[in-house]
C-alpha cells in the first residue's frame, strides 16, 4: 500500500483518522518510514509500506471524560499497488476500546514491544 506521505500526485497516501467528538481529540498521527520501491507505471521511485505497518495515534482525553471504557471509531483509507497498477482507494471501519481512569488510578505500560517501534518523539 502507498506510504504516507506519498512521493507523487497521482498516488492515494494511506491515512487513519478518528472521529472526534469532543471527548477525545487527535493530537498527532505517526506514520512509519516509507519503503522505496520501484513498479512499471511510475518512472521513479514510489513510497510504500509492505507485509505490515505500525500507525501510531496521540489521543488527548478531554478533562471532562468520565472514568469507563469508550469506544474509538475511526476509517483507515488505503491505495494497493501491484507492478502494473493501482488499485481504487479502500477506506474500512475502525474501532479501539479505551479504557479512562481517574488521576489516582495506578497505571502502568502495556504492550511496550509494540510501542516502541513508533517513533512518537516525532
Amino acid at each position: 500500500i502507498n506510504a504516507n506521505p506519498v512521493n507523487d500526485d497521482f498516488l492515494i497516501p494511506t491515512t487513519l483518522e478518528f472521529r472526534e467528538d469532543g471527548n477525545f481529540k487527535t493530537m498527532n498521527t505517526i506514520y512509519p518510514p516509507p519503503l522505496p520501491a520501484r513498479f512499471e507505471f511510475s518512472e521513479s521511485e514510489v513510497f510504500v509500506y509492505a507485509e505490515s505497518a505500525l500507525i501510531g495515534v496521540l489521543i488527548k482525553v478531554g478533562n471532562k471524560v468520565l472514568p469507563g471504557i469508550y469506544t474509538l471509531k475511526g476509517a483507515l483509507t488505503y491505495q494497493a499497488c501491484n507492478d502494473s497498477s493501482c488499485l481504487l482507494p479502500e477506506t474500512v471501519s475502525v474501532e479501539f476500546k479505551v479504557k479512562v481512569v481517574d488521576f489516582e488510578t495506578p497505571t502502568g505500560e502495556v504492550n511496550a514491544e509494540i510501542f516502541s517501534r513508533i517513533r512518537f518523539d516525532k
